[in-house]
């Protein structure tokens, strides 16, 4: 077997580097430039993957499954089956973190500690939570506002748009946009 995926969500491009995951349903394999450098027990699909000082840092589900792995080199360091992603994996310095939603309640994990965040008073549902730059950012419906507002560093931004349609969902994008 080449052990490459026909899928090209499973290609990714990172500091010139081509990744590339595949699984067989039984184990995982990441190689880098074609070249094998992650194998591990499992089958996931590596939903983001990031570098830092030569390690690897991926954000993976599990195939046909609920839930998310986070691992470093391969090894997994947070898992949970009732657990969803808010966005991708974010780099600030040599730290690398990432937001998940579980059970109602969100969360942020940097450098595999797992922290839960504490949401400010009046805010309604919550539309999407990332990490960028290592600052925690929250899009959400408030009691005083008919838009939605982006929580930041302990700012508001209201988020202005046409009332064309009903927003059926809004998330992160990157560092600068909304969709």
């Amino acid at each position: 077997s080449y052990e490459v995926s026909a899928d090209p969500q499973r290609y990714r491009i990172r500091s010139g580097c081509l990744y590339t995951d595949f699984t067989d349903g039984i184990t995982t394999v990441i190689k880098k430039d074609g070249e094998e450098i992650i194998r591990y027990d499992g089958a996931e699909e590596v939903m983001d993957l990031v570098t830092v000082g030569g390690t690897v840092h991926m954000l993976c589900m599990p195939e046909g499954g609920p839930g998310f792995v986070y691992r470093i080199d391969g090894k997994e360091m947070v898992a949970r089956e009732d657990g969803v992603l808010c966005g991708g994996l974010d780099v600030s310095g040599s730290s690398v973190g990432f937001c998940f939603e579980c059970r109602s309640k969100y969360y942020k994990v940097i450098d595999g500690k797992v922290f839960l965040m504490e949401m400010e008073e009046g805010i309604g549902e919550v539309m999407d939570v990332a990490l960028y730059d290592g600052e925690t950012s929250v899009l959400a419906m408030t009691d005083s506002s008919p838009d939605p507002v982006i929580f930041r560093r302990g700012e508001r931004l209201s988020v202005k748009y046409f009332r064309i349609l009903d927003i059926v969902s809004c998330r992160f994008l990157d560092t600068d946009s909304l969709c």
